[in-house]
């Protein structure tokens, strides 16, 4: 049985705490949202990565803009997009803050 892409991701969403599967020989880590970015998602997400993806991927597939991304933490250090992650990582992602 061959791999199937769900183009619809949302749909494997439910309302608490969720598992997405992205690629075949997979690692998972556990993704934290902050602030604006938590609507239309939950606040954590398990998700199961393709071995040696960057973090960009995880950006594209919870539909989040790289422009929306100010602080990328894996486990607590920031990096960069084009890092790869490993299992069991922790991402944590913050929305640019504005104030007055």
């Amino acid at each position: 049985m061959g791999y199937h892409h769900n183009k619809n991701w949302k749909s494997l969403v439910s309302r608490s705490y969720n598992t997405i599967k992205i690629g075949r020989d997979q690692v998972k880590v556990t993704v934290k949202l902050f602030a604006t970015l938590r609507r239309g998602r939950d606040k954590i997400v398990e998700v199961d990565i393709g071995k040696d993806e960057p973090a960009m991927v995880i950006i594209n597939k919870l539909g989040i803009r790289p422009e929306e991304v100010a602080i990328l933490l894996r486990n607590g250090i920031n990096i960069k997009f084009e890092e790869n992650l490993n299992e069991n990582d922790v991402i944590a992602i913050f929305p640019p803050i504005g104030g007055g």
